[in-house]
């Protein structure tokens, strides 16, 4: 999957650009569905919070190279009001590089921020990260146990290519060419920062997941993958506000998809929504907590061991049920401005859970 040289980047009719996508794992084209209906949440919530928002339109991926630095590719569709902002305050922890699609090269470009030299040019990106990554690349290459067709092709075809319609290359197969192709081939880890707000003048990493929780009582929580946590932290201590958000799947089953998320009215009604702001101290309470192993089909080819971190559901705070539209966007407004005090349990989480 991972030779560019392969790949034809023309992505002209939804087949192509779903035949791309059927070769990364099942959970990418569901996450997508799940981050478009999170997204129509977060349409609502400047209403709420009777400021200034904007949602940067970014692409960002975070890798660590072989000496364990940091390196930030942001991908912006548009120099839109924060970016340069954003992209100063990643430096403070990270080297990072703009990165550019070049429609009539069909090739992404990148080049250095802030400059570092007086004339600082766009570079082919393949190029770059051949220089900056591992020595030895490794072709990405997603186990089939994990590539489930039937779940795709009910994602792709059943929302993604309506939602999308007419910009599918751009925002489904440019953004897995990108990651899987260019850059997770050169690095040891590549994580992705979900959202980015500015509020006023503050900016906000927004994480939005979607999973449900292990574990009973006190100890029941949700997993949070070993370098996702430290990139957090190191976000924080870029200036960057941290809010974890999760939207808590009713079925309890790996082997459920999130087309409920658009067909089931009762199952909406009974997905919590929790949320969290990861302060440093308390990134760095989770850091210290044991490293558990997870299962292979969790990690992004669904081959390796992943290890991850306990968030504990008592730590969250309940922001409604997604059904209630309003409601979680005032929630998610509520968690901004740190005026949220309701936490949620595992009792109401577990008489929520659907068979």
């Amino acid at each position: 999957m991972s030779n560019v040289s392969e790949v034809d980047l023309g992505f002209e009719t939804l087949d192509q650009v779903f035949e791309f996508l059927s070769l990364d794992k099942h959970t990418v084209a569901e996450g997508m569905v799940f981050e478009d209906v999170f997204d129509q949440v977060l349409e609502r919530v400047p209403k709420y919070l009777h400021r200034e928002v904007v949602v940067l339109g970014v692409e960002t991926f975070v890798a660590k190279n072989s000496s364990g630095k940091l390196v930030a590719f942001v991908w912006s569709r548009s120099a839109g009001v924060g970016l340069r902002r954003y992209l100063r305050a990643l430096a403070v922890r990270c080297e990072v590089y703009v990165v550019m699609w070049e429609a009539g090269e069909c090739r992404f470009y990148a080049k250095s921020y802030p400059s570092v030299v007086k004339e600082n040019k766009y570079v082919p990106l393949i190029e770059l990260v051949s220089k900056i990554g591992n020595v030895n690349s490794r072709e990405h290459q997603v186990d089939l146990s994990v590539r489930n067709q039937a779940r795709q092709l009910g994602a792709f075809y059943g929302h993604l290519s309506n939602v999308h319609l007419g910009r599918t290359k751009e925002r489904v197969a440019l953004t897995r060419y990108l990651v899987n192709c260019i850059i997770q081939p050169w690095f040891s880890g590549v994580w992705n920062i979900d959202r980015v707000l500015l509020v006023d003048e503050e900016l906000i990493a927004l994480e939005a997941k979607h999973k449900y929780p292990f574990g009973q009582g006190e100890w029941s929580g949700f997993g949070l993958n070993d370098g996702e946590a430290f990139l957090l932290g190191e976000l924080i201590d870029c200036g960057v506000r941290v809010l974890h958000t999760i939207l808590v799947k009713p079925y309890w089953d790996k082997n459920v998809g999130s087309s409920y998320l658009l067909s089931n009215l009762k199952a909406r009604d009974n997905a919590h929504v929790l949320g969290i702001e990861m302060t440093r101290q308390y990134i760095d309470r989770v850091l210290r907590r044991k490293s558990r192993a997870a299962p292979a089909e969790t990690s992004i080819d669904g081959k390796n061991k992943v290890y991850y971190k306990s968030l504990y559901v008592r730590e969250f705070f309940s922001m409604s049920v997604l059904s209630k539209v309003e409601e979680v966007a005032e929630k998610i407004a509520g968690l901004i401005d740190g005026q949220l005090s309701t936490k949620i349990t595992d009792v109401e989480l577990l008489s929520a859970r659907l068979q």
